[in-house]
C-alpha cells in the first residue's frame, strides 16, 4: 500500500472535518433523513427531485461514523424503513413479505454505506464510490436470488 504524504492526509482530513463532523445528535438523524427523502421521492408522495439528494445524508454519516456497528445498524434501519414503506403492496400476496423483503433490501443499503466509507479510507471520493455502490446494489437486487427488478 502506498504511503501518503502528511500534506495530502491533512487536506483530506480537513475536508472530512469540514463536511462530515457534525454534532452527535444531528449525525444520528442523517440515516433517517435519507429514508425520509427516499420515501418522499417515490410516487406515493411524488417529490421525485428529492431522489437526487436523498443519499447525501447517509453518505455524510458513513464518512463521519467511526464505529462500524453503528454504521451497520443505522444504515440498516434507514434502508429497512424505506423498503418497508415501499414494499407495502407485497403484503397482499404474503402478509410477512414486506418485512422479510425489507430486511434483504436493507442489507444492500448497508453494503452501499460500507462501500462509501471503505472508498473514503482508501482515498477515493464519495462522488465515485456512492454511485458505484448504489448501482451495484441495484444490480444485485435485480438479479441475485432470482431477482427483484421492480419496486412499485
Amino acid at each position: 500500500m502506498r504511503r501518503r504524504s502528511k500534506r495530502a492526509t491533512a487536506s483530506r482530513s480537513n475536508y472530512c472535518e469540514a463536511y462530515v463532523k457534525l454534532p452527535a445528535s444531528l449525525a444520528l438523524l442523517l440515516p433517517f433523513l435519507t429514508a425520509l427523502l427516499l420515501i418522499c421521492s417515490f410516487p406515493s408522495v411524488d417529490l421525485w427531485p428529492l431522489a437526487w439528494v436523498a443519499l447525501v445524508p447517509l453518505t455524510l454519516y458513513a464518512l463521519g461514523e467511526e464505529r462500524s456497528w453503528r454504521l451497520f445498524l443505522l444504515s440498516f434501519v434507514a434502508g429497512y424503513l424505506f423498503f418497508l414503506v415501499g414494499l407495502w403492496w407485497t403484503g397482499y400476496v404474503v402478509p410477512v413479505a414486506p418485512f422479510l423483503l425489507a430486511i434483504y433490501h436493507a442489507l444492500l443499503v448497508v453494503l452501499c454505506a460500507f462501500t462509501v466509507r471503505s472508498g473514503w479510507r482508501w482515498g477515493l471520493s464519495p462522488m465515485v464510490t456512492l454511485p458505484l455502490g448504489w448501482v451495484s446494489c441495484e444490480f444485485f437486487r435485480a438479479f441475485l436470488f432470482t431477482g427483484f427488478p421492480w419496486f412499485y
